[in-house]
């Protein structure tokens, strides 16, 4: 089961990475997928950490330069709600080294509010 626990350690751990890596895509499929034996490298393949982002939200990928960055830097943000019935939450995500690891991070982070918002229901 997906617990917040274990995913706010894999954001964590997301944060830190300057690129792709597998034992982190690893870590992703086992906590937050469920299948270990699946190739979806979602810290290289952007097409690959789209599926990580929950259906019916918003999302956006900007590329730009920061002082605090190398070179070009990605931020990602996924948007939730909005509407009269639904409150607007926003997961935002700057200064990555690729879109890929901006959006793997956004989405491991809407997925965290979602295993919490879960297990209140279930309380």
């Amino acid at each position: 089961m997906m617990s917040k626990a274990k995913l706010l350690e894999l954001i964590e751990k997301v944060d830190g990475l300057d690129g792709p890596c597998r034992d982190i895509d690893h870590e992703i499929r086992a906590i937050v997928v469920g299948d270990d034996e699946s190739l979806l490298s979602y810290t290289a393949s952007l097409d690959d950490a789209m599926t990580l982002v929950p259906e019916k939200v918003g999302i956006t990928i900007d590329r730009y330069w920061s002082t605090n960055t190398k070179g070009p830097a990605w931020s990602a943000g996924i948007y939730t709600g909005g509407l009269p019935t639904s409150s607007r939450e926003i997961f935002e995500v700057f200064d990555c080294s690729s879109a890929a690891l901006a959006v793997t991070a956004a989405a491991l982070r809407i997925r965290a509010m979602q295993a919490l918002v879960k297990k209140e229901k279930e309380q």
